[in-house]
């Protein structure tokens, strides 16, 4: 899991792991791009109406917001493997988000 792993860099010292998220984000950019795509296609060849229209949109929106939050994981390693975190209270609070994400 994507953002597990970005919460857990957050706490560590893992910037191998910080790398690969930021790789993964043009994965992630690749599928969204191949949904939407396949649902153009849909579109236009199908017609579709009514709730196969809504599902077709449902998909493109989820697409995007998945699309965004890889992006947010992205950012987030990104920062990491540039700051050292040394404060105890933040370590703390990031070890909390560890927990809940």
């Amino acid at each position: 899991n994507r953002l597990s792993t970005a919460v857990e860099i957050l706490v560590t010292d893992n910037i191998e792991e910080a790398r690969k998220l930021v790789k993964a984000d043009s994965e992630i950019n690749q599928l969204e791009s191949a949904i939407n795509a396949h649902a153009i296609n849909l579109i236009t060849t199908q017609a579709p109406v009514a709730s196969d229209l809504r599902t077709i949109i449902s998909c493109i929106k989820i697409a995007d917001d998945l699309e965004r939050i890889g992006d947010n994981i992205s950012n987030i390693a990104e920062v990491r493997k540039r700051i050292k975190i040394t404060n105890e209270r933040t370590l703390l609070r990031f070890k909390t988000m560890e927990r809940l994400a």
